[in-house]
């Protein structure tokens, strides 16, 4: 049988002496990764959300400007209209 630790990998770690072993270790590198892209994941989402709410102030701030250029040009021809009157007055 080959001994586990004479055949250690060159950078000082010792390998795994059982499967039990062998497969915990691979089971926390497994852990490690899926936390890793939860995290990532999670930051993708965060970052659709905020891109969302961006785009749905954005289409705010748009209608809000719509309405009140639509009020504004609605206010002068009002304006217009008077002026006009006015002038047939005169």
């Amino acid at each position: 049988m080959i001994d586990p630790v004479a055949t250690a990998p060159a950078s000082g770690r010792t390998a795994p002496k059982t499967f039990h072993q062998a497969n915990a270790l691979r089971t926390k590198a497994d852990s490690t990764e899926a936390g890793a892209e939860a995290s990532e994941m999670s930051a993708l989402a965060t970052r659709e959300r905020t891109f969302d709410f961006m785009l749905e102030e954005r289409a705010e701030d748009q209608r809000e400007s719509e309405s009140l250029d639509t009020l504004f040009l609605a206010q002068l021809k009002h304006q217009d209209e008077i002026l006009k009157a006015w002038l047939r007055l005169a």
